[in-house]
């Protein structure tokens, strides 16, 4: 968010300073003629050379800086250490890629085996729990896991309240090997 601002206040005082240039001789097209006719360039051309550069900075940085928050607004990125791109290893507790065998922090041999933990305990009638690429109830799903489904919990994230429930974020395995954030108070242990 604050890369965002600071990209807004440098492309507002790139639009100043391409305004006060050109107010420097009265037109732009006065100041690329004398620029180009001439070789020399007239008081406001340095201003406006500013400013455009100040508006294309101020631009690229807002642009970035919306896709970092977009990225997760409870602070994890899609493919980042909480995510769909790791999983935690269950001898040592430290984040690991997700196709890892071997656990490059302990070396304990990985299964890649399903094994349910939990199953899809669905609070309301609704034709299935959402699944999300990131643990939060704003982002959009992308599958809807049948009541009763079995399923297993691969990492935890942060708690939430939803519908009077408080409960954490799980990131979820099913069977046919699709992951995914839910709302772990919609899963019932096994």
């Amino acid at each position: 968010m604050e890369l965002m601002i600071i990209g807004a206040v440098i492309a507002l005082a790139g639009f100043g300073s391409i305004f006060f240039g050109i107010n420097q001789n009265n037109s732009l097209s006065s100041q690329i003629y004398s620029y180009f006719s001439s070789g020399s360039a007239n008081p406001g051309t340095p201003y406006i050379i500013v400013g455009v550069i100040g508006v294309i900075v101020g631009l690229i940085m807002i642009y970035f800086g919306y896709q970092k928050y977009n990225q997760g607004k409870t602070g994890n990125a899609f493919f980042n250490s909480k995510t769909m791109g790791t999983k935690k290893c269950p001898f040592c507790a430290n984040q690991i890629k997700r196709e890892a065998i071997v656990c490059q922090f302990c070396g304990k041999e990985l299964s890649n085996d399903f094994i349910p933990t939990h199953k899809v305990k669905l609070l309301t009638n609704t034709d299935g729990l959402s699944l999300r690429m990131e643990p939060n109830a704003n982002t959009t799903h992308f599958i809807k896991i049948p009541n009763g489904t079995e399923v297993q919990h691969m990492n935890t994230g942060d708690t939430a309240e939803l519908n009077g429930i408080k409960a954490s974020w799980f990131e979820i395995r099913t069977k046919e090997g699709t992951y995914g954030w839910c709302f772990s108070g919609s899963l019932e242990k096994i």
